[in-house]
């Protein structure tokens, strides 16, 4: 599997990076929503994590556009926010995410859920 991770806090973001790594995950970091679209042109993930409140491009707007691109359409986005509120999840959902989940992380959770959504691309 491969991931794109789209987080502003360089700490989460490598922190969550070695968690997948250890995985056997491939991932390709990014630290807004924009060095993410950037990075598509030479990772084609089959997953995109990202965080939704960042600089630069949010992950609301990031999750529209890949919505927006043909050959990003259909990659399952899970989204993630220290945002608790019933509100941030819907927009999240309303831009095209799969999923959503609270900071902090639940890794076991998590990765449990990326296989579902992983299977589910894949049919």
């Amino acid at each position: 599997m491969r991931v794109l991770l789209v987080e502003d806090t360089d700490d989460l973001r490598h922190l969550f990076a070695r968690v997948l790594k250890r995985r056997g995950i491939v991932v390709c970091e990014a630290e807004d929503g924009q060095a993410a679209l950037n990075s598509l042109t030479d990772f084609a993930p089959d997953l995109v994590v990202t965080d939704l409140m960042m600089p630069v491009l949010d992950g609301f707007e990031l999750i529209r556009r890949l919505r927006a691109t043909p050959s990003t359409a259909r990659i399952p986005v899970v989204a993630i926010s220290a945002d608790t509120s019933i509100e941030a999840e819907r927009r999240a959902r309303d831009a095209g995410a799969a999923d959503f989940f609270v900071k902090p992380l639940d890794f076991k959770t998590l990765l449990a859920r990326f296989s579902t959504l992983d299977s589910t691309r894949a049919h």
